[in-house]
């Protein structure tokens, strides 16, 4: 079973280049068809969330994942 990467609805230059980057390997992106609410049969195959802070807060909890982010220096 592929690795999920929750990204943003928001189509921005890093999240294209993410997906681009992520055909061939272990880890498939989705945006989940443009909506905050990962449907229920995906959420533990997620893995991590690229996106707003926001948006990674809702997805994380509903993927029961800790969130990560560098220090602010």
């Amino acid at each position: 079973m592929k690795k999920l990467v929750a990204l943003s609805p928001m189509y921005t230059k890093d999240s294209n280049i993410l997906k681009k980057a992520s055909i061939g390997s272990s880890y498939e992106l989705s945006r989940f068809n443009g909506q905050w609410n990962v449907p229920e049969e995906f959420r533990t195959a997620v893995v991590a969330v690229y996106g707003e802070d926001i948006y990674a807060e809702i997805v994380a909890e509903q993927c029961n994942l800790t969130l990560t982010k560098p220090d602010d220096h």
